[in-house]
């Protein structure tokens, strides 16, 4: 680029051209911050992320849950409702029922303690079913191998054998 105004052969002056691409060679701190902020937000899927954050008042709970005629209705005898207050203004999309829909979820409410008695009695199948991570409680199958006679499992007596014996273990 040159550091002066051209002439023409009949002496008319034609005034510098800024650089278009000099500016994203050199952008300022401020440029770069606010860039920085956008990035930040797209890639951490921010926007999406806001929108799932819904306010309720003390004692109630959401959950947002799929949009599924079979799923309401089962939630729905758990004492959940479906929410058509408190998180539309969080919705991303409109199946024109009055529901808050994002993608194929809506949001469910229920008050806080139904919520806790459910979590409470989900925990106790689950950890009567798979047992406490290092608590020393047996898991299901471990109580099941137990209850029953152990000397059931053998060893194979010959392995080449066109037929495999079981040998009972005394």
């Amino acid at each position: 680029m040159p550091d002066r105004p051209l002439e023409t052969p009949e002496g008319i002056e034609i005034p510098l051209v800024e650089d278009p691409w000099e500016k994203f060679a050199n952008p300022s701190q401020e440029e770069k911050d606010s860039f920085r902020a956008i990035a930040v937000d797209i890639s951490s899927r921010g926007m999406v992320n806001a929108a799932l954050e819904v306010a309720l008042p003390e004692g109630i709970e959401g959950q947002w849950v799929a949009n599924d005629p079979k799923e309401i209705a089962r939630l729905k005898t758990l004492g959940f409702v479906e929410d058509t207050e408190f998180a539309l203004k969080n919705a991303l999309h409109n199946d024109g029922s009055g529901r808050a829909v994002i993608g194929d979820t809506i949001h469910m409410l229920i008050p806080k303690w139904k919520k806790e008695i459910i979590n409470a009695e989900r925990d106790k199948k689950f950890f009567a079913k798979h047992g406490f991570k290092g608590g020393g409680h047996l898991m299901q199958e471990e109580r099941d191998f137990l209850a029953n006679d152990r000397s059931i499992i053998g060893t194979f007596s010959d392995s080449n054998a066109k037929t495999t014996t079981i040998v009972k273990e005394t």
